[in-house]
C-alpha cells in the first residue's frame, strides 16, 4: 500500500482505467494528469471513483488534474 501515486500515461480510457484502478486500489491518493485536455481520461477517473468508492476531485487548471481520495 502506497500513500500517493501519480498516473500520467497514454491518454486513452482503457489505459487510464487499467493503470488507474490499480493505483487507486493500492494507494490512499491517486492523481491523474490531463483530465481537462483528454475527456477519456476524465471519464476513466470518474469510473474508477465509482468502482472504488473514492471521492473524485477535478482541478481544471491548465490541462486538468484528477484527484482520487
Amino acid at each position: 500500500q502506497f500513500d500517493f501515486i501519480h498516473v500520467d500515461i497514454l491518454h486513452t480510457y482503457e489505459d487510464t482505467f487499467k493503470c488507474g484502478l490499480w493505483a487507486a486500489e493500492h494507494s490512499k491518493m491517486a492523481i491523474f494528469h490531463d483530465t481537462k485536455s483528454y475527456k477519456k481520461v476524465k471519464h476513466a477517473v470518474q469510473d474508477i471513483a465509482t468502482v472504488t468508492g473514492k471521492t473524485f476531485y477535478n482541478n481544471e487548471y491548465n490541462n486538468g488534474l484528477g484527484i482520487l481520495i
